[in-house]
C-alpha cells in the first residue's frame, strides 16, 4: 500500500512537473548538472566518481546525490566534495525523501539532471520528477513523464555503458 501510494504521489509530481517548459542549453563552462544514483555498490561509486571526472574538463560544476537502501551508512565511507548521500533513515513513511535532507541537492539550480540508475527506485524517481532541469534518464514504462529525454538502455544491461551514452548526448546538445 506504501509502496502504491508513494507512486502515485511520483506520477503527480512528474505529470505537473512535465508541463513546465525547459530550456536547453549547450554543456560547456558554466553548465551545471545534477546527478542521482543508487549508492549501495562501491563499484557504482567509482563508476559516479570517474563521471564527474570525464565532465569537468569541459567545465560542466556536478552535484551527486547517491541513496543508500539501508538504515545505516557503510563503515568507512568517504564523503568527498561534490557527493552527499541519504538512506532510509531520510524517508517518510511511504518511502520519498524528506525534504530536509534533499533539500541541499533541490535548491541548487542544474542545467541537467540525470538519473544514473537502471532501476525505478521511487525515492530517487521523485527527485528527477520535481526537477526543473532538463531530466535526463534511462526508458522506464509508465514512468515517461519524469523524464525530459529518455534512453532506451535495453541493450546496454550495465550502467557504465548508460553514462556514456549520457556523456554523448549531452555533447551534442546544442
Amino acid at each position: 500500500m506504501k509502496k502504491l501510494i508513494a507512486k502515485k504521489i511520483v506520477l503527480n509530481q512528474a505529470k505537473a512537473s512535465s508541463k513546465l517548459e525547459r530550456k536547453v542549453r549547450a554543456i560547456g563552462a558554466g553548465s551545471r548538472v545534477g546527478i542521482v544514483f543508487n549508492a549501495e555498490e562501491e563499484a557504482t561509486r567509482k563508476l559516479m566518481y570517474q563521471f564527474k571526472e570525464k565532465l569537468q574538463p569541459l567545465g560542466v560544476d556536478c552535484t551527486f546525490l547517491g541513496f543508500f537502501d539501508a538504515k545505516d551508512f557503510p563503515a568507512g565511507l568517504s564523503f568527498k566534495p561534490g557527493f552527499d548521500y541519504f538512506n532510509r533513515k531520510d524517508l517518510q513513511w511511504h518511502g520519498l525523501p524528506t525534504k530536509e535532507k534533499v533539500k541541499g541537492f533541490t535548491d541548487i539550480q542544474v542545467d541537467f539532471f540525470i538519473f544514473a540508475s537502471l532501476e525505478g527506485s521511487l525515492c530517487l524517481l521523485q527527485l528527477a520528477a520535481a526537477s526543473k532541469a532538463f531530466r535526463i534518464g534511462p526508458f522506464m514504462e509508465g514512468y515517461e513523464n519524469c523524464f525530459d529525454f529518455m534512453i532506451d538502455v535495453q541493450k546496454q544491461a550495465d550502467l557504465g555503458s548508460y553514462l556514456s551514452i549520457c556523456e554523448h548526448y549531452l555533447k551534442q546538445l546544442k
